[in-house]
């Protein structure tokens, strides 16, 4: 019984070691899977973050717009333009096109993405809204 017993352990030797460091690649893909998995989410929620303030600017102005019940440039759209400048989008430029006979504003908001340099695409915020 001693015989076979030696001749077992020396046609199975290495082979833990080589089931380990299987284990450690399959362990390593899955946490570098986890890794990205984390850095897609915290570009989306910037994404997300950036949109949501361009959206909260453009509605300042339709505040503005619904306050006169007129589509005709407000006194203070120069200020409305110095707050999407100042607001947390990189580079943000805010304008709007007045219609004031269809009582009409389209309100366009850019800015460059964060992470992103400045000769990357912009991103846009666009909307349309009657004034009734």
């Amino acid at each position: 019984m001693g015989a076979d017993m030696s001749k077992y352990s020396r046609t199975q030797s290495g082979f833990l070691l080589l089931e380990v460091l299987i284990a450690i690649v399959v362990f390593s893909v899955g946490v570098l899977g986890l890794v990205l998995m984390q850095a897609v989410s915290t570009s989306n929620s910037t994404n997300a973050e950036d949109r949501t303030t361009a959206a909260l600017l453009a509605d300042d102005l339709v505040a503005e717009l619904w306050t006169k019940n007129s589509a005709a440039q407000p006194g203070d759209y120069a200020a409305w333009q110095t707050n999407v400048q100042n607001s947390r989008l990189n580079s943000g430029l805010g304008s709007a096109t007045f219609t004031p006979a269809t009582n009409q504003a389209a309100i366009t908001i850019t800015w460059v993405p964060r992470g992103r340099k400045a000769t990357d695409p912009v991103a846009i915020y666009t909307t349309q809204v009657v004034i009734q």
